[in-house]
């Protein structure tokens, strides 16, 4: 009888752990992938944001810099309002007080004519009387002139009143235009010191 020899079977290549080890893998690069596709998606919509951050923190410095010119241009504006200010009202009383003068001048101009008159006037009459008594004519000048020194007296004593009422008024307001500047320098120098601060705990913030 012929020989009829069965046919071999075919050796076979599994292996389990290898398998294992193959899906773990292919597993473990599509988490990467995916990973990646997040990542990238993620940078793609937040790189503008991060982008317009950074550069206006980079504009930060320039900022507070034209802050602080408008603080400093505020601030010197309203001290020229105070010293124009100031200039006007000292103007104002420098004027009442040449008015003053002018005035006590005048009423002193008026006294001297009407001493001078008087005088005149008491000469003629003790002149109209003839003799008499020799004394009455020396009593009645000087009457009349202790009246003109009374009355010119008074006129000085109105005037120098006056002028230091207006003087008082010429250091109120230059007290209080002092006391006006120095409430704009604080101003200024709490708001510099402010904006300073600001910038500064914010560039801390984000690590600029």
């Amino acid at each position: 009888f012929p020989s009829h020899d069965r046919p071999s079977q075919p050796q076979s290549n599994y292996n389990p752990q290898q398998q294992a080890n193959d899906t773990a893998a292919a597993e473990a690069a599509a988490r990467a992938a995916e990973e990646a596709r997040i990542r990238s998606s993620i940078s793609a919509e937040f790189d503008p944001v991060f982008q317009e951050l950074d550069r206006r923190i980079g504009l930060l410095p320039g900022q507070q810099k034209q802050f602080e010119d408008q603080i400093n241009t505020l601030a010197a504006s309203q001290g020229q309002t105070v010293d124009t200010q100031q200039a006007k009202d000292t103007a104002a009383l420098d004027t009442s007080k040449a008015g003053e003068v002018q005035q006590a001048s005048g009423s002193l101009r008026i006294l001297e004519e009407d001493v001078r008159n008087q005088l005149l006037a008491k000469s003629f009459y003790f002149g109209a009387l003839g003799a008499g008594d020799s004394s009455a004519p020396g009593m009645a000048s000087e009457a009349v002139t202790k009246g003109a020194l009374k009355a010119r007296s008074n006129v000085l004593a109105t005037r120098d009143q006056a002028l230091a009422v207006l003087d008082q008024k010429k250091a109120d307001v230059a007290a209080m235009a002092t006391e006006q500047k120095r409430q704009i320098d604080t101003w200024k120098s709490d708001k510099l010191f402010q904006t300073a601060q600001d910038f500064c705990h914010f560039c801390i913030v984000t690590g600029k």
